[in-house]
């Protein structure tokens, strides 16, 4: 037998570009929609990480094309570099065989900030055309990206449209520009807009949105959509923010000038609670601006972890369970007992807990419930919002669009969406919505449930709850001998206050998960049933 000594490819990396931040480097990444994160590996030089190309040619081979993205510890700048190109199969061959109209095709759904899979599902839809394969669709985006030059924006043309559009309109569906700032030195800007209609929601918000990682989008500069949930969990638009430069100077300064802007036109302050969101700059500039806690969205925590237990764990279903079950916790003190169990649970998986550790208990802990008031934990309601703008206005907001064009039709998009907000009669809920469901849950709730009361004090009548499970006399609070006990023992029980007065019955509080996401639950409900017995669905 031959046992020829297998030959490592030496890899040649060739920088790309540079970022500013990391949330630009990946953003730039998903929009591309072929590359995947395989590593993540972290020395005293910074944090590097590894992607692949995720499409394979013809023969099932997997392409060879790699990115790196290096964060250096010291300057904090982020630079992209990349191997070999594509292999999938001969380029100029495989695009030669796309015929004209599909390529006309393509190359507008490009332009409308596609990425590679939405475009081909658009391709399926049509009948009358000859559908290529997808790694032909891939390629020829590729060949579309490469020919798109960096966009040299016109700095004094964008701030004389700015200033021309920043004076402030009666008519309550007009967009105009809410606040702006150029800076010729470092070649970048920020604006925001709205009309007086939408930006008024601003009084009322409480729970503020605002996610970096999906977005509108014209080239390279991202567009977000800041808004608000009421207490039914729906949201609400506030304004749109298109700026350069994702760093903690320029939120500070955007939700400040918000701050003073609100102030001027509606004699009110805002009081905003929390503000749930994916950046860590977001979240410091808010909190520095408003003084407020801040909550890092689960929905972006959870894919972030899931990614990386891929090369931990084979089947990571009971691992990510127990997961949610400490996201529920309520109670920061008790959050970081909780946590030193989950640790011993899974410390056979030394690579995962050495990274969750660094990651989510160090830098990074307001992913749990307890890390701020009740509010809506994830920024899904603002996704679902941006998807149906992209569904409706992708025509209209597309690349092909010069800057000044863009921000033109942009306003008019945002006068569209405001007219039908109040087109639709959407008002801003103010008190949670009690379903008949939850009437029939908290009913059930409280035929089995033991109650005792602990304090009644001017405002607040104060219980302590069992659901109805049997704990055994040895797992008390002091006797956490392992996380499996603790979730047996924790949440069986809750703390419940009810107020005297039974028209703010929508001021009651607990310390359960599910008040703490829908500021409802069967425990409010059913101490509610049995203090006032006319409590019900029709006395609210």
């Amino acid at each position: 037998m031959n046992f020829s000594k297998r030959v490592r490819t030496r890899i040649v990396w060739i920088p790309v570009r540079k970022y500013q931040n990391i949330e630009l480097a990946e953003y730039s990444l998903s929009n591309e929609g072929m590359w995947i994160r395989i590593a993540e590996l972290v020395n005293h030089a910074g944090l590097k990480r590894y992607y692949k190309c995720k499409d394979v040619n013809d023969t099932g081979e997997s392409c060879g094309a790699k990115l790196c993205v290096v964060i250096d510890s010291d300057t904090k700048e982020v630079t992209l570099y990349k191997s070999d190109k594509h292999n999938h199969t001969n380029e100029k061959t495989e695009i030669a065989k796309i015929k004209t109209p599909v390529k006309e095709f393509i190359r507008n759904l490009q332009a409308q900030n596609l990425n590679a899979k939405d475009i081909y599902k658009r391709l399926m839809e049509r009948n009358d055309l000859k559908i290529p394969t997808y790694n032909q669709v891939v390629l020829y985006i590729d060949v579309l990206q490469r020919e798109i030059k960096d966009v040299v924006i016109d700095l004094r043309m964008l701030e004389n449209w700015l200033q021309t559009h920043s004076t402030t309109l009666k008519e309550e569906h007009k967009a105009f520009v809410i606040s702006h700032q150029v800076l010729h030195n470092k070649n970048t800007f920020y604006a925001v807009i709205s009309t007086k209609h939408l930006f008024k929601l601003a009084v009322d918000a409480e729970v503020y949105h605002l996610a970096t990682m999906q977005k509108l989008a014209w080239s390279n500069l991202p567009a977000f959509v800041l808004g608000a949930t009421d207490k039914k969990g729906k949201f609400h638009a506030i304004c749109i923010i298109l700026c350069g430069s994702l760093n903690y100077y320029t939120f500070k300064l955007i939700f400040f000038n918000m701050r003073t802007k609100v102030k001027e036109l509606f004699c009110k302050e805002m009081r905003p609670v929390v503000i749930v969101s994916d950046s860590e700059a977001v979240q410091d500039a808010f909190a520095d601006v408003f003084q407020v806690k801040t909550r890092t969205c689960w929905r972006y925590a959870q894919k972030q972890i899931v990614n990386q237990l891929k090369w931990s764990i084979r089947s990571p279903r009971q691992l990510m369970k127990d997961l949610n079950l400490l996201r529920s916790v309520t109670c920061p003190s008790i959050f970081d007992a909780a946590s030193e169990l989950f640790l011993e649970k899974y410390d056979h998986l030394t690579t995962f807990i050495a990274y969750f550790k660094e990651k989510w208990l160090v830098n990074d802990r307001k992913w749990f419930l307890g890390a701020a008031r009740p509010s809506i934990q994830t920024n899904f309601a603002l996704l679902k919002y941006i998807k149906q703008i992209k569904d409706t206005y992708d025509e209209k907001l597309c690349l092909s669009l010069q800057l000044p064009h863009f921000l033109d039709v942009l306003i008019n998009v945002i006068n569209e969406i405001s007219t039908g907000y109040a087109a639709d009669k959407d008002i801003f809920v103010k008190t949670p919505e009690v379903t008949k469901k939850d009437w029939i849950i908290g009913t059930e709730w409280v035929k089995g449930a033991k109650t005792n009361i602990l304090l009644v004090d001017d405002n607040y009548t104060h219980y302590e709850v069992t659901n109805g499970v049997q704990i055994d006399d040895d797992d008390d609070d002091n006797k956490w001998v392992s996380f499996d006990v603790f979730i047996k023992r924790h949440f069986s029980e809750s703390r419940v206050s009810i107020p005297l007065n039974k028209q703010l019955w929508y001021l009651s509080k607990c310390n359960c998960p599910t008040f703490y996401k829908t500021y409802k639950c069967k425990h409010i409900i059913g101490l509610s049933m049995m203090t006032w017995p006319q409590f019900n669905e029709d006395s609210i």
